[in-house]
């Protein structure tokens, strides 16, 4: 299954939950233009404070804030998301990674 899959299955079963804000940050994926508007989508993005790396999603609930990384059942985290995990986690900060919507299932009933 594709990560924007996964991605839809969990902010659906997410949104069914009150006690849980949701933040998108996945904004670059969706860029399938040609090469100069997507250049031009790209820049406007960084300029607006996009990150290499960032993760997909930051969710809110109960006072804590966890940044979830979603990938695929064999996907792993780019030189750019571990960068970002790192400094998270530095912070003190909860950094998952979700493969599945089981995951997300599990953190929900934890």
């Amino acid at each position: 299954m594709k990560e924007h899959d996964i991605q839809k299955q969990i902010v659906s079963l997410l949104r069914r939950h009150d006690d849980i804000i949701i933040v998108y940050t996945d904004v670059m994926s969706g860029a399938k233009f040609c090469r100069s508007t997507v250049m031009k989508f790209i820049n406007y993005h960084k300029a607006m404070g996009y990150t290499k790396g960032m993760c997909d999603l930051i969710l809110f609930r109960h006072g804590i804030a966890y940044f979830i990384e979603l990938k695929h059942a064999k996907g792993k985290l780019s030189p750019e998301q571990i960068g970002f995990k790192n400094k998270i986690v530095g912070y003190g900060y909860n950094h998952l990674v979700w493969r599945s919507i089981d995951d997300c299932l599990k953190w929900l009933k934890a």
